[in-house]
């Protein structure tokens, strides 16, 4: 009987030791192991990324003449057998998207001295035909382009185009190695044609993008680059890796007296998967990607670049959309698709 009993007792703590065990090991699996390991899903955002930027054409305005050309989609157009976009809404309905997001703790950091692709940073400020002036962030191509938010070079409600923009390289705290002014505006043609507030979030909001030719080459020596690689969806970006921008954030500038004197921040995080559009909703078509991210995006980082490291080199792969000024608008990636690849490339 005794030896029955013990017997059991053995077997008893096995069956526990192992169980402990198990349960250990699948606890510790919920942990992060290395520093490429996604955060919890809830310390994320929904944001979303347009897939359509520069499939309707090309607005080019001359500042000195006042003129502007329309440059046609076809001449500049990739291979569209091998390019799969989202058709462009005809409503929107983004309950979810937050047009100020700092998710959790606020992980943005002070950029005191710009190095690297930091260098190629740049405050921008444009100033429109009735004195408004938009404060934003931009970043150069090369020495003679720099690329932005469209809204900071075009604005029905000021005038139309601006009058001229102040660039600063690689700007912080009133350092800045070079500063320029704007020769000319390319400007995303559905943007053009829809800024309004009846339009804006159907058709102007996604193709929100503009490059400044500027009026002569920045001369500073030792400047980095960000590469381009062309994403023409959330399938085509990185999940999992890690992701970097930085600008010029209104909330963590405020009241600064001269507005070229504002800091760079920069901040990393990811961007994971698609994530429905219609939370909660059943077989509702989601007409743009959603994907979800933890990089803090606030006013005043319109035309931040969104970079990651690919092949050897940091590379943009999005531009930031934060809207503008007094307008309650969501956060937009706009993706450097093959349109924008292409427009780049052929005609910068």
């Amino acid at each position: 009987m005794n030896f029955h009993m013990e017997r059991s007792r053995f077997i008893m703590k096995k069956v526990v030791s192992v169980f402990l065990c198990a349960f250990l090991l699948l606890s510790l699996g919920t942990f992060p192991v290395s520093a490429n390991d996604v955060d919890p899903v809830e310390d994320y955002t929904p944001i979303d990324i347009s897939t359509t930027a520069g499939s309707h054409g090309v607005y080019k305005h001359d500042i000195a003449t006042n003129t502007t050309t329309f440059i046609e989609p076809e001449e500049y157009a990739p291979d569209l057998d091998s390019v799969f976009t989202t058709p462009i809404p005809t409503m929107q309905d983004s309950p979810n998207i937050r047009p100020s997001s700092i998710i959790g703790t606020d992980d943005r950091t002070i950029v005191r001295n710009p190095t690297g692709v930091q260098t190629t940073t740049c405050r921008v400020g444009s100033r429109f035909d009735d004195g408004y002036l938009e404060e934003g962030t931009g970043w150069l191509l090369n020495n003679r382009y720099l690329i932005t938010a469209g809204h900071m070079l075009y604005s029905t409600s000021h005038g139309g185009y601006a009058d001229h923009t102040a660039v600063y390289v690689g700007a912080s705290g009133g350092e800045y190695l070079e500063y320029r002014r704007s020769k000319s505006y390319y400007v995303g043609g559905d943007y053009v044609d829809n800024d309004d507030k009846q339009n804006y979030f159907a058709r102007g909001l996604w193709d929100d993008w503009g490059i400044i030719e500027l009026d002569s080459p920045v001369n500073v020596s030792g400047l980095t680059y960000l590469g381009l690689r062309a994403v023409n969806s959330a399938a085509d970006m990185q999940d999992g890796s890690v992701y970097y921008t930085q600008g010029y954030p209104k909330d963590l500038n405020p009241d600064i007296p001269i507005w070229q004197d504002a800091d760079m921040y920069e901040c990393s995080g990811y961007i994971t998967g698609d994530y429905p559009r219609f939370e909660g909703r059943s077989i509702t078509p989601r007409y743009l990607d959603v994907v979800r991210t933890n990089i803090d995006i606030t006013h005043g980082q319109s035309g931040s670049p969104v970079y990651t490291w690919r092949n050897g080199c940091y590379c943009a792969e999005g531009i930031i959309i934060s809207g503008p000024e007094g307008q309650n608008i969501e956060n937009c990636i706009i993706l450097i698709n093959d349109w924008l690849y292409n427009y780049i490339n052929d005609k910068i």
